[in-house]
């Protein structure tokens, strides 16, 4: 019984990982397809924009993340008024 449920739980942590993965990239294309169709972009100018923008966007993702993991390992009870503002 007990593996059962294990299998239950381990199946659904997976499921979940799967769909946020399938939601993330939904929610790119959408924004591809929105800036796209706001830039009105010619194939050239699409061809020197997009990875420009996909730089930008995954250096921007990876200080989000950098900034989220500060925050969370970050002991607001021992925190000093200088830490508090960088």
């Amino acid at each position: 019984m007990k593996h059962l449920v294990l299998f239950f739980i381990l199946l659904t942590a997976f499921g979940s990982v799967a769909q946020h993965s399938e939601k993330r990239e939904r929610i790119k294309a959408l924004k591809v397809a929105f800036i796209t169709e706001r830039l009105q972009l010619t194939e050239t100018e699409a061809q020197k924009f997009w990875p420009i923008y996909n730089a930008f966007d995954e250096s921007n993702h990876h200080y989000r993340k950098d900034s989220y993991e500060r925050r969370k390992n970050t002991d607001i009870t021992t925190l000093t008024e200088q830490d508090a503002k960088v």
